[in-house]
Parts: C-alpha cells; structure tokens; sequence
C-alpha cells in the first residue's frame, strides 16, 4: 500500500491505522524526517514500512515510488493519494495563477501521475483500491480557499470517471473528504484556544478508520465521496431533480422561468450513476438506444 503525505497528520493516521491491520505500507513524503519517523513507529509496533522521499508533482518520482514500492513489496493493491498544500487563504481576485497552478500541481497532477503509473498494478490482481483526498472546501465552497477549493473538486470528477474505467479490472476507487487537525490547520489557526478544541474532537485518528474501510477487500463501494471526522462518517452524493421537459416549441426561457418551482423541486431526486441516467429518463433512455443502434456504445 502507497500513502502520500503520510509523514505528518492524516497521512500518519492512515499509516499507523493500515499497518496495525497488517498492511505492509510504503510511507511516502516531500521530508525524509518525518517519514523515516512514521516508518520507525511501525516497525516498533512489529509492522512492515519504507519510507519513500517524493515529491509529487514530478513524474518521475511518481513512477519511481511506484517502482520502489513493487521492489519492496512485490505488489500494489491500494493506493492513498492524500499529498496536498495549504490555501494561501487570500480573497479571490488576491490570489494569482501560480498560487492555482501550485495546488493543482500537487492536488491534481500529482494525483493523476502518481495513478497511471500505478493503475497497471493496481487492475493486475482484481482487487486495486484507490482513496482519493478531496476536501468539503471542494465539494460545498469556502470563502478565501478559491485555489484549494478547484483543485480538491476537480478530484471529484477524476474519482468518478475512474471508477467506471476501473470497474471490468476490480479496481474500486472513491473519495474522502476529511476534517482533522494537521500542520495545515495549525498554519492556519493562530488561536490556541480553537486549536486545543479541535485537537479534542477532530484528531486525525478519527478519520483513519474510514480511510481502512474504503481499501479494504470488503469495500463495497466505487465512485462514491465520504465526509470523515471526529468518529462520523457520511456519504456525501450528487442529487439530480425531476425538472422540467417540455415540448420543443414551449422550451422557452419565460416557460423556464414560470416553473423555476419545479425545476427546483427536490422531491423525487435522483442520484445518477452516470451521465446515462441524467436529464430527461426518456429522452435519455432514447439518446442511448440510438447509440447502441450504432454500435456507439454497448
């Protein structure tokens, strides 16, 4: 198993969680220290750990990590990409285009490279698992974590697309969103009074056990995203109303407007699989009939 991020945090959470349940785990991190450190406190314990030093936003470290992993362990069968960096916390129009590709490089391309170079081991065996970090900045909006905010929902939609790609090999992967006191919250929060209270109830120990679930052989889940802190854990989803379809010639924006209450209505909401079951169930179910006529899709 390969955890980024893992030196500190909820990295080391997961690290220390995972090898207690006999996972043999590749500690990766940009510091030697504190990997070196997480490893130690493995092997004190009686479990199996390297620690690898990798930054993420470099290729070729990715497909080294990956490497160093198999050579260690023989195999991959899950992969944590839990890797990021803290928001600048700036207001919008404050933050600039290097501050957006800072955090996409280590949210999203890190991500992406460090799993192609590892999706081949991961589908060779059936049973890959990937846990992918998002965050509720990402998936609700928070003032002043624009740049934090896209990166960490972009993985979203990486996290759903995969899923479906990773379904005929075994391979499950889903989403964690989690709330947990690290060096990233205590850069951030000045207050030691607001830092003692949250140490108390969002310890990053109360986020690994859902982290253990979501990689486990068990897991039943794929394509799914889950909020994780302070001993709660809940399925976050993507709901989709009834709306409104109405004939061609009425489809009008005065039409829209006179039924904003039922376009809005959330009673009957649906939550689609795939883009197949979005919009229009009949419109829909007939736009794939066609495509499977033509041999488009099966």
């Amino acid at each position: 198993m390969v955890i980024t991020g893992a030196g500190r945090g909820i990295g080391r959470a997961y690290a220390l969680e995972l090898s207690r349940r006999g996972a043999r785990v590749v500690v990766n991190d940009v510091s030697e220290g504190p990997a070196c450190s997480v490893v130690d406190e493995i092997a004190s314990s009686g479990g199996a750990a390297i620690p690898v030093v990798a930054d993420v936003t470099d290729q070729a470290a990715c497909a080294d990590l990956i490497l160093r992993a198999t050579n260690a362990f023989g195999a991959i069968d899950a992969l944590i990409c839990n890797a990021s960096i803290n928001s600048k916390r700036k207001p919008f129009t404050a933050l600039t285009v290097a501050d957006l590709r800072a955090m996409l490089d280590v949210n999203v391309l890190g991500a992406w490279m460090l799993l192609q170079a590892a999706w081949p081991h991961l589908s060779a065996h059936a049973r890959g698992r990937i846990l992918i970090t998002t965050s509720q900045a990402g998936l609700y909006g928070m003032p002043q974590l624009a740049e934090y905010a896209v990166a960490k929902a972009a993985l979203v939609g990486l996290v759903r697309t995969l899923a479906h790609e990773g379904a005929p090999a075994g391979v499950k992967v889903n989403a964690i969103a989690p709330a947990a006191v690290t060096r990233l919250t205590e850069e951030t929060v000045k207050d030691e009074r607001v830092l003692a209270m949250l140490r108390e109830l969002q310890p990053p120990e109360l986020v690994a056990p859902v982290a253990a679930l979501l990689v486990h052989d068990a897991c039943p889940f794929s394509g799914e995203m889950f909020v994780a802190g302070g001993a709660h854990m809940g399925r976050v989803f993507i709901g989709e109303t009834k709306g409104v379809t109405l004939p061609k010639a009425e489809f009008t924006s005065e039409a829209l407007f006179d039924r904003l209450e039922s376009v809005c209505d959330e009673a009957g909401y649906k939550t689609p699989r795939d883009i197949s079951e979005t919009g229009d169930a009949k419109q829909k179910s007939e736009i794939f009939r066609r495509l499977r006529e033509l041999g488009l899709v099966s």
